[in-house]
């Protein structure tokens, strides 16, 4: 637990430095990299009140460009893992093994995309506060599962603990 909080302090830091929005997550990302191994990400902004993701940042290795719409269009169309029900359903961090309990295919874009990618687990923290959902953050672990947490993935869901004080609007 001494960790997670650790974690939860040094992104509040983070996010209480005036950084231009990518750099922002460009530090976020690094700080929970040191902390939780993972082998690709996707950052992206999203609208507070519609939750549509914009502005993203990622890292996907393996992934080709023209298969980046497939990705996209797989990760609205399918139910799990999904930051607009991960907030509906009270959370700020899940895993796709726990969101499936066990079987990854149920999920289109671990089906369609992730799994040819030797994808094994997906982590997601949702960024939200009182004006809505601004961003998140989908760690995707190669090859073995996310750690048994009660909580979900370990330490991400730390990151979401402390809302970052900055305002989607000046992001």
């Amino acid at each position: 637990m001494a960790a997670s909080h650790e974690l939860a302090d040094r992104a509040a830091a983070v996010c209480r430095r005036p950084l231009p929005a990518k750099a922002l997550r460009e530090e976020l990302v690094a700080l929970v990299r040191g902390a939780v191994p993972f082998g690709g990400y996707n950052f992206p902004l999203t609208d507070p009140v519609s939750r549509v993701g914009t502005s993203p940042l990622a890292d996907v290795p393996g992934l080709s460009w023209p298969r980046l719409p497939e990705l996209i269009r797989s990760r609205y169309l399918t139910p799990y893992c999904r930051w607009d029900r991960v907030l509906e359903a009270g959370v700020t961090a899940t895993s796709l093994m726990r969101e499936t309990h066990g079987h990854p295919d149920r999920s289109l874009v671990w089906r369609d995309v992730q799994s040819q990618l030797g994808v094994s687990d997906t982590a997601i923290v949702v960024f939200a506060d009182r004006h809505g959902c601004w961003g998140l953050l989908d760690l995707w672990r190669i090859r073995r599962p996310w750690r048994r947490c009660p909580g979900g993935p370990p330490r991400c869901s730390a990151l979401s603990t402390r809302r970052c004080p900055r305002q989607a609007a000046t992001l």
